[in-house]
């Protein structure tokens, strides 16, 4: 009798113990301790890239306004980066003889291609800087140009920021003297490398540069002026000597307001065969941890070493980042490039204020880019549907609001498994930052992996509820608004962000999402 008592009793306690494990490892949570005391100002900090609109729209288009207006962007750059380059403000729009030049490459050739049938599609074949000026206007976007200094003289550029002052509809404050000049695509007419290295010479454009800045300063003296710097780890496009001679040119110069900066990821495409995959699941999760850790890991030292390097503020540009993923899949279709635009704007705006603006490519143009999704005039007078990239950066629209970006600290119970060289590494499954407007937070939270997770919000100030929470995710890919299928695949998922009430500090976010909590607090 004693022994099958004794039975029970192990049996009772090793249920009991059982079930308080189980149940200890349902309620384990990462914390996110936000902590008021270690806050700093922010201000207006994403834009976006105009490449050349319109495609089917234009600027007066009440539905591309209504798409945009949703981003809150604080900028607007015209007429894009590399088109910026071969823009003739006379006549608003390019010249045939810069893109059939003796010696030009055929990729300029073929873009030219690109740029002139989008230029067709106004009425009157211009690009719109007018119409521009007044979108820019009504949204509360500052506009941001690009500058032609290949092919249009210093004199002309000045002569164009006298007319933008005649037309008085919005100043511009910020300008870029070129776009990229240091790649061999964007190495053409006046800045020939003449063979000395195969880009772009250095010192031809530092002084080209430096001959625009003067006359449209004189002309002036508030417009901010960038000049193009060669991110750290160049792209792999370049060894550590020419991007240690291109950028001593500009830096040696010591007149410029700020240096722009675009950043290139490798291509995925190179490391990765659909073939090495037998399930598309297995095989999109290969290309998120690569992400996740190498890609996430070589951002995150470029922005160190840009700031260490470079005094002035720095404009950060996307650059290649949309060729991470395999285009050919359709980029902006899937939840990765999403969350790395998140992941992207989270490390830039801890530089805050020295990383003083980053730019997003690209409100239309070609799947490695596009942010909008595609515009079916004909069945929808719109854009149906919009990809994630689009809503992850709308929900992301709110930090151009705030005034401040408060610390917070995450105790993560979630971790990932590395890929590739980091298979031994792991890294957090949840990453997070808070930003702040008139006593409410916005607390942005990103779930890297393919498990929900359950988040408990620590505050040593009251938080008020109810308070919203929006998402959006909880896959890998959806339809990016141009193919209703990929390979002969339907999409399963369409991009949309969901909303709901909560009523307490714990949450439950779901797999590969961006979630934003909005809430009031105390003081």
């Amino acid at each position: 009798m004693k022994i099958k008592k004794l039975n029970f009793l192990t049996l009772y306690i090793f249920f009991t113990l059982k079930i308080f494990f189980i149940q200890a490892a349902s309620d384990k949570a990462t914390s996110i301790n936000i902590n008021f005391d270690n806050s700093k100002e922010f201000g207006p900090f994403l834009g976006y890239n105009c490449q050349i609109i319109p495609m089917n729209y234009n600027y007066d288009n009440p539905e591309l306004f209504r798409a945009v207006k949703a981003l809150k962007p604080a900028y607007l750059r015209f007429p894009g980066g590399s088109a910026g380059n071969f823009y003739h403000w006379k006549i608003d729009n390019f010249k045939d003889e810069d893109f059939t030049a003796e010696g030009q490459i055929t990729f300029i050739k073929e873009a030219f291609e690109n740029f002139k049938k989008n230029s067709t599609l106004h009425p009157d074949g211009k690009l719109g800087f007018k119409e521009f000026l007044v979108f820019c206007k009504n949204l509360g976007a500052e506009p941001i140009v690009t500058f032609n200094i290949y092919t249009e003289d210093a004199d002309s550029l000045a002569e164009f920021i006298k007319h933008i002052k005649e037309l008085n509809i919005v100043s511009v404050k910020y300008g870029m003297l070129g776009c990229e000049n240091y790649m061999p695509k964007q190495s053409v007419m006046k800045f020939n490398s003449q063979g000395k290295r195969n880009i772009g010479n250095a010192e031809e454009y530092a002084l080209t540069a430096e001959e625009a800045y003067k006359k449209i300063k004189k002309t002036d003296p508030y417009i901010n002026l960038a000049v193009n710097i060669i991110a750290p780890k160049g792209a792999g496009l370049r060894n550590n000597e020419d991007i240690k001679w291109w950028n001593e040119e500009l830096l040696n110069k010591n007149i410029f307001d700020a240096f722009e900066s675009h950043y290139y990821q490798e291509p995925i495409n190179e490391i990765f065969k659909k073939s090495d995959a037998e399930a598309k699941g297995e095989y999109y999760y290969k290309q998120w941890k690569f992400i996740l850790f190498a890609q996430h890991a070589d951002h995150k030292e470029n922005l160190s070493e840009n700031k260490k390097f470079f005094s002035k503020p720095i404009w950060q540009d996307e650059g290649g980042i949309g060729w991470t993923i395999w285009v050919k899949e359709g980029s902006t279709s899937t939840m990765m490039m999403a969350l790395l635009d998140a992941e992207y704007i989270f490390l830039s705006s801890d530089e805050f204020p020295q990383y003083e603006r980053v730019c997003r490519h690209n409100l239309h143009s070609g799947a490695a880019w596009q942010i909008l999704g595609k515009y079916n005039d004909k069945v929808t007078n719109g854009f149906n549907p919009h990809p994630p990239r689009y809503q992850v950066l709308k929900l992301l629209g709110n930090i151009n609001e705030c005034k401040k970006r408060i610390e917070c600290t995450i105790k993560d119970s979630s971790e990932i498994q590395g890929n590739f060289l980091y298979e031994n590494s792991t890294m957090p499954g949840i990453d997070a930052r808070v930003f702040e407007k008139d006593n409410t937070l916005f607390i942005y939270v990103i779930n890297r992996g393919p498990n929900k997770e359950k988040i408990k919000i620590e505050s040593g100030k009251k938080l008020i509820f109810p308070a919203r929470l929006e998402y959006v995710g909880g896959y890998l890919d959806a339809s990016n608004g141009i193919d209703e299928h990929e390979n002969g695949r339907p999409l399963e998922h369409i991009a949309k962000i969901e909303e709901k009430q909560i009523s307490q500090d714990k949450i439950e976010i779901i797999p590969f999402s961006l979630t934003l909590v909005t809430v009031r607090y105390q003081e």
